[in-house]
């Protein structure tokens, strides 16, 4: 692994990262900045995401051939704030090559709970309406490049049918049908459109037995092991770039 990420560089690449800063997108974004991507973080939380990026260029300051960050705020439920938010990546870094799709959120309940159907429209706009504006938002800029990646991240819970996930299985679920689709009809500008199926982690447990947020996250978070989540999303960047 030391031997591929010594060979292995994304300089003068950027990536539109969506989501809030959990254990899983911090170590995505860190990842990449420091193969030499520059990543924007967007993310409605513009306090979160802000200090984040902030701490990678203060790693940039140490590593100068890191990648830059930037924080953009937007309420991706809103066609509009899609729209700014990708041009926005774009005119920040010289165009946009990878966008990850790190936005998921659930609600721990049995489906037959009278206010499962509560937070459906939420659910809804967040899992699924929301990566598939961004996806039509973002391929004018990896078409027009004739490369890019497109990556959703779903939880692996979602596949295996985990008890009282229901909502978030039919609201996420219907992602990896759309990939196939999509992978075909953009394969011939060299865009590529993958699933990574995120293992259980301590935050994702956290979650879902408190089923509530998770407190904010100013700071990195330590982890006791690299999740295997995070070896698949590098293979999926690898397949291509290394290459390029």
């Amino acid at each position: 692994m030391a031997e591929l990420d010594a060979s292995f560089k994304l300089n003068e690449r950027t990536a539109l990262l969506t989501g809030p800063c959990t254990t899983i997108n911090q170590s995505i974004a860190t990842k990449l900045t420091s193969l030499g991507c520059n990543v924007a973080l967007v993310d409605r939380n513009i306090e979160r995401s802000s200090r984040f990026a902030e701490q990678l260029m203060n790693n940039r300051e140490i590593h100068e051939r890191h990648g830059r960050a930037v924080a953009i705020q937007a309420d991706l439920s809103k066609s509009h704030h899609v729209q700014d938010a990708a041009s926005r990546a774009a005119e920040s870094f010289g165009g946009l090559d990878i966008y990850i799709d790190g936005l998921m959120t659930s609600d721990v309940r049995e489906f037959r709970d009278p206010q499962s159907l509560e937070d459906l429209d939420r659910m809804m706009d967040v899992n699924l309406r929301s990566p598939l504006m961004m996806t039509h938002a973002v391929l004018k800029f990896l078409e027009g490049r004739k490369r890019g990646r497109v990556i959703y991240l779903q939880h692996d819970v979602v596949r295996i049918g985990l008890e009282k996930n229901g909502i978030l299985a039919a609201t996420r679920g219907g992602l990896p049908d759309f990939t196939r689709v999509l992978a075909r009809e953009v394969a011939v500008n060299n865009v590529t459109v993958n699933v990574v199926a995120l293992g259980i982690s301590e935050e994702f447990l956290i979650q879902q037995s408190s089923r509530q947020e998770l407190p904010e996250r100013g700071e990195l978070v330590r982890q006791p092991r690299k999740p295997r989540s995070t070896r698949r999303f590098r293979r999926c960047v690898n397949r291509s770039h290394g290459r390029q």
